[in-house]
Parts: C-alpha cells; sequence; structure tokens
C-alpha cells in the first residue's frame, strides 16, 4: 500500500505477474535483494512510473512480466548497448564510422531477416560482438601507425594471426561495409574457417545415454526431451528451445511434433515426456509470450519470464548430464542418413549447382521430412536393451 493510502489499479497487473512466476522466490528475491524492494516500493508511492523508459533507467533486467505493451526487448537493449559503446569512443571520425556502421549495417541487417518479429539474444550478442570487433579493430590499425583510408591488406593478415586478437574474423562485417563505402579499399577478411570436426558419439555411448534420459527420472523433464531431440533427431538446441505448446500435436493417432511440413511422430515413452511438458508449460499459461500464437513455450527461461531459455543455456544444462551436444547431433544425423536410400542422401549432398547447399539439406529439413515417415520403435526398446544389442541397432 502506497504512503498515501491510495490505491493504484495499475499495479494489479504488477501483483498477479509477480505470483503468477514461483510466489516463494518472488517473495524471497523481494526480501534479499535492495534493488528489487526499492523498486517496487517506488511504484507502490508513485516515485516510479509504470512505462519501459522510467523502468530502462532502472537497468531492470525483468522489468515487464506481461504487464506494459510488449515491445521487441532485445533491439531496445542493442540499441542503447549502442549508444553507450559509441560514446566511450574518444576519436570523432572513428566514432562517427561505428555509428554508421551499427545503424545502417547491422541492425538494418537484423531488421530485415526479423520481418517485424522481435529478435532473439543471441542476434543481439552477435551484433554486439561484430560491433565491438570493430571498434577494436579500428583502435589496433591506429596503433600499428594506419588509418582505415591507408590500410592494406598485408596489414588485415596481420591482424588475422596475431595472437592478441581474439576472434578476428568478427570484424569482416565490418570491412566489407568500409570497402562498400569506399572508407576503405583493397582489403578482405575471408570467410571464418570450418569449426573444428566433431567425432560422432558411438552407437554404445549414444544408445546408452538415450537410456539413461528415457529411465533416470532425477534428471529434469525438459532435459531429458532436449538431449533425446539431439540424439535420436539431430536437432540443434537454438531450435529445439524456441518450441511452444502450438508445436504439439496430441489426437487419436499419437503425439507429434510439428518441427517442419510432415508432423514427426514420437514414439513411447519420448511421447509421454513430451506431453508432461506440455502440462508444466500450461501452468504459466496466463503469462504473455513473446511468440505470434502467445503459447506457453516448452522450455521456458527462469531469468526472463515469457521468454525461451537461450540455446547457449540448453547446450549447457546438456553438457551438464554428459551429453555433447555436437557429437551426438552427428551420431543422429548419421543413424538417419544411413536409413535412407542410397539414392536419395547421394542427390541432396552433392548437387550439380551447390553441393554445399545440399550438404546442408541432408542434415536439415528434408532430413525431417524422412524421418517423420520412419518407424522409431527402437526408443522404446532402448530403455532395456542390452550394450551387445546397440551395435546391431546401429547397422540396420
Amino acid at each position: 500500500m502506497p504512503p498515501d493510502g491510495k490505491h493504484r489499479p495499475e499495479l494489479n497487473k504488477v501483483a498477479d505477474a509477480l505470483l503468477n512466476l514461483t510466489p516463494r522466490r518472488t517473495l524471497l528475491y523481494l526480501r534479499e535483494s535492495p534493488t528489487a524492494t526499492r523498486l517496487v516500493t517506488d511504484l507502490a508511492a508513485g516515485t516510479c512510473e509504470l512505462t519501459h523508459e522510467a523502468l530502462d533507467a532502472r537497468m531492470t533486467s525483468q522489468k515487464d512480466m506481461a504487464v506494459l505493451p510488449v515491445r521487441d526487448e532485445y533491439m531496445v537493449r542493442l540499441e542503447r548497448w549502442i549508444e553507450h559503446k559509441t560514446a566511450a569512443i574518444e576519436d570523432p571520425e572513428d566514432r562517427r564510422l561505428i555509428i554508421a556502421y551499427a545503424r545502417w549495417d547491422r541492425i538494418a541487417h537484423i531488421r530485415r531477416r526479423a520481418r517485424g518479429k522481435p529478435i532473439s539474444a543471441n542476434t543481439s550478442d552477435i551484433a554486439q560482438m561484430q560491433i565491438a570487433k570493430a571498434v577494436t579493430f579500428l583502435a589496433w590499425i591506429k596503433d600499428q601507425g594506419e588509418t582505415l583510408a591507408t590500410c592494406r591488406q598485408p596489414l588485415v593478415d596481420l591482424w588475422l594471426t596475431s595472437e592478441k586478437n581474439q576472434g578476428p574474423y568478427a570484424a569482416r562485417p565490418f570491412i566489407r561495409w568500409a570497402v562498400r563505402g569506399k572508407f576503405a579499399s583493397e582489403i578482405s577478411i575471408p570467410a571464418r574457417p570450418r569449426r573444428i570436426f566433431h567425432r560422432p558419439l558411438d552407437a554404445d555411448e549414444r544408445w546408452a545415454t538415450a537410456r539413461r534420459l528415457l529411465n533416470d527420472d532425477s534428471i529434469e523433464t525438459r532435459d531429458r526431451v532436449a538431449g533425446l531431440m539431439v540424439l535420436l533427431y539431430g536437432q540443434f538446441p537454438a531450435r529445439t528451445c524456441r518450441l511452444t505448446t502450438a508445436h504439439v500435436i496430441h489426437d487419436e493417432n499419437g503425439v507429434a511434433l510439428r518441427l517442419n511440413r510432415t508432423p514427426l511422430k514420437l514414439p513411447p515413452p519420448l511421447d509421454g515426456l513430451v506431453l508432461q511438458l506440455v502440462d508444466i508449460a500450461h501452468d504459466h499459461e496466463r503469462t504473455v509470450m513473446l511468440n505470434e500464437p502467445n503459447a506457453p513455450w516448452l522450455f521456458p527461461s527462469v531469468q526472463m519470464p515469457g521468454r525461451p531459455v537461450t540455446s547457449k543455456q540448453l547446450a549447457r544444462r546438456l553438457r551438464d548430464i554428459g551429453l555433447p551436444t555436437e557429437a551426438g547431433r552427428c551420431a543422429a544425423l548419421l543413424d538417419l542418413c544411413t536409413q535412407m536410400p542410397a539414392a536419395e542422401v547421394a542427390r541432396r549432398s552433392s548437387g550439380p549447382d551447390d553441393s554445399r547447399a545440399g550438404h546442408k539439406d541432408v542434415g536439415g529439413a528434408s532430413v525431417l521430412d524422412q524421418a517423420a515417415n520412419w518407424d522409431r520403435s527402437d526408443v522404446a526398446g532402448c530403455r532395456n536393451r542390452p550394450r551387445q544389442g546397440e551395435a546391431d541397432v546401429d547397422q540396420r
């Protein structure tokens, strides 16, 4: 209750949003955090307005919780970060360059790709890294006695090979923009070298991990489902974490996931685990979700209500339970490809026009369409399958 005793009806939404989470955790947080206590007190007293701008000034990370109108939160944070980053650049010419690059290249590129939808935390992080690396590159060439206009390719090659420059390839978008805008000439940074090959999990380890995820109730349900999506269907954590209850189809034919054009039918007991996730997600149904159908996320973020867990957080959770996502995904894709007709694999992996695009298709949507029609009854059998038999399954 505010000091003047007058009730503020607009704060009812704040109370509802807080209590829609975990009430005990919320009350503990309000008691232990001086910042949160001061914010709630000021809101009640009316000294802090319930607006995005007022809460931005407080720099709180969990500020709206469906109380304020939905906005592109990560885009707002990115633009605010750019303002702070460019304000710290001492050289006026460098500051103008970075502002122009950030505003007319990176932000414009992100908006085109987003097509009016909110951007993800990962997109914002990548843009920040590229802009920060552009600032570092300009400072570095100045230390070498050059400017962007006088910089030549040997100096860029030195930038790429210097041990002091971590992640030098992140400056590539800036160099390309500078050359197009005639701020620089005859310099370039090649594409980042291909990442290190990840050896796939062998059949024994893959099925042993799948059996553990199916049987071990001490592991959280969302980690079990995410791990099985990697091990059985080769799904990226970045795609899995964006699933909502709207992607789950439950009818007389069973349970399926709408991952692509053809729904992917899930075998038992994986279907039961997914339905458990749906039940858990419906507990937060009153919270506004930042997605088009306003459907609850299957993998919600604890820190950011209304948003999904990030791909990095999900991959880290899987590593914590002993599943390296890249190795598990490689093993799953190899297994899926062995079940495709040889002619189909050859056609998709080596097209005459663009072999790389064909290879990408093997690990992408087309494999999921094929997998949707395959019999995955092995999954149920792997709960109690002996290790010796696992190799036989992998050779089928």
